[in-house]
């Protein structure tokens, strides 16, 4: 009657059919049952129709890659491996990737008992499948489980965010969406730095990508989208698109540029990037049909790379400096550049319209050895930037203020030095809590530091 038994033997299967029937009967053993881990460590070729010689076990046999987490590499990846190689006399595939496993915030298994179960679905819905899938990849850190918290995963909604930004952007501005770019055409340093900025990610990504390290190529994207992309690139473009001599060529690499970006993200965040690419790419095929490029033989632009560098550190400094010294944002400045090399003078100068309206400058002056009283002043290699702070802030109480912060970090690195001194406090504190106020230690040394690079600024 089809009435299944069972037990550990065939005794107790007869006792458990006895205590059913109220008789004897007679039991036949299923004889198609195998240990859930034995039918799993056969599964790379069972399923291609193993012992048959198919077109299947042939074509798929042995496999590339293996993705799987640390904990079933016993209970599963070895068995495959032993029984791969016994029948098949091959191993089942080439490469194993291992990846972290997916904790809670406080680095607990997640599990209903516990109730710490973060549902994905619930994720999904909030932020989007994208940004779940990025998040993930970024996080995958071999070696180290991954803490997963929603806070976490809301930080990388931005960078969604940012690259609809972006897109809109260059949409607004007519960018011209094409995937041709004749490089030897390209004469505007800005749109040379970017296209050798590219490159480079590129060519790093490509790398890592063999190597599995995906978490690497998660921060290469991100860091290049983000940073060097949207806000160096776009900021130092947007007076390009009301410029006659400089609008052709920056739509045509700024469309360019950003067709090659959904490229890089399109395996990790698969609907934005195909998205984007339907609305701006129309003649093209659909993105999961594209090569990724390898730039091989192409043009490198190695002083315009060099000279870019220059202006973003000067622009990066004297923002830094505006924000340490407590400069307000609607004060302009101005700005004298002592520089030797007469040809990055020069090169400096070209950009004197984008430094004005980025570091809202009143006027910018190249006279030698300019250093007037009450002034900030920056090296960068050798560069010195001057800005006068006469009427802009009072520099004796900045000073003051300066001073005192210092006082107090001193204190405080005191106190710690004196503890990490103390033997008996050595000898009983638990390990973390040493770490901890080691940890403190070097962050109040590199603000002291800090402080005196911003008193040392200031003439």
């Amino acid at each position: 009657d089809n009435k299944c038994f069972v037990a550990i033997s065939y005794n107790e299967a007869k006792t458990q059919a006895l205590n059913h029937y109220g008789k004897n009967v007679e039991l036949n053993q299923d004889e198609d049952v195998l240990d859930t881990w034995f039918s799993s460590a056969l599964w790379t070729f069972s399923t291609l129709d193993w012992p048959d010689k198919s077109y299947e076990l042939e074509r798929f046999y042995p496999g590339s890659v293996l993705v799987t987490g640390f904990d079933i590499i016993f209970f599963w990846v070895a068995r495959m491996m032993m029984m791969g190689s016994f029948f098949m006399k091959k191993t089942p595939f080439k490469d194993v990737y291992i990846h972290p496993l997916i904790r809670d915030e406080f680095g607990q298994k997640m599990s209903k008992s516990k109730g710490n179960i973060i549902d994905p679905l619930d994720l999904l819905n909030k932020y989007g499948a994208d940004t779940l899938r990025f998040s993930l990849i970024a996080l995958l850190n071999p070696g180290r489980d991954v803490k997963l918290s929603e806070s976490r995963i809301k930080g990388y909604k931005s960078f969604t965010k940012k690259i609809w930004n972006a897109a809109n952007f260059l949409e607004i501005n007519k960018s011209n969406f094409s995937l041709d770019l004749d490089f030897n055409k390209i004469s505007l340093p800005t749109n040379q730095w970017i296209i050798n900025e590219f490159i480079k990610v590129s060519k790093s990504i490509n790398k890592n990508m063999t190597k599995y390290h995906f978490h690497e190529v998660a921060n290469l994207l991100y860091h290049f989208v983000w940073h060097v992309f949207c806000d160096w690139y776009i900021e130092l473009i947007k007076s390009y698109f009301n410029d006659k001599d400089k609008l052709n060529e920056t739509k045509n690499v700024s469309g360019w540029i950003f067709g090659q970006i959904l490229k890089l993200i399109h395996p990790f965040m698969p609907f934005i990037s195909e998205k984007l690419w339907g609305i701006f790419y129309k003649d093209q095929n659909f993105l999961i049909l594209q090569k990724f490029d390898e730039f091989k033989n192409i043009k490198i632009f190695e002083k315009s790379e060099q000279n870019m560098q220059h202006i973003i550190k000067i622009i990066t400094s004297i923002r830094n400096l505006r924000s340490e010294l407590n400069i307000p944002y609607k004060q302009n400045i101005n700005l004298n550049i002592d520089i030797k090399n007469k040809d990055k003078m020069i090169f400096i100068n070209t950009f004197h319209e984008e430094l004005t309206k980025l570091l809202k400058i009143d006027k910018i002056t190249y006279e030698k050895n300019n250093k007037t009283k009450k002034s900030a002043f920056i090296v960068i290699k050798d560069t010195t930037l001057t800005i006068p702070l006469t009427n802009i802030i009072d520099t004796d109480n900045e000073l003051k203020k300066l001073d005192t912060k210092m006082k107090k970090e001193n204190e405080k690195l005191n106190a710690i030095q004196n503890k990490l001194k103390n033997k008996q406090f050595m000898e009983k504190a638990p390990q973390h809590i040493i770490e901890e106020f080691t940890i403190q230690e070097n962050d109040i040394k590199s603000s002291i530091d800090k402080i005196k690079q911003i008193i040392n600024t200031i003439t």
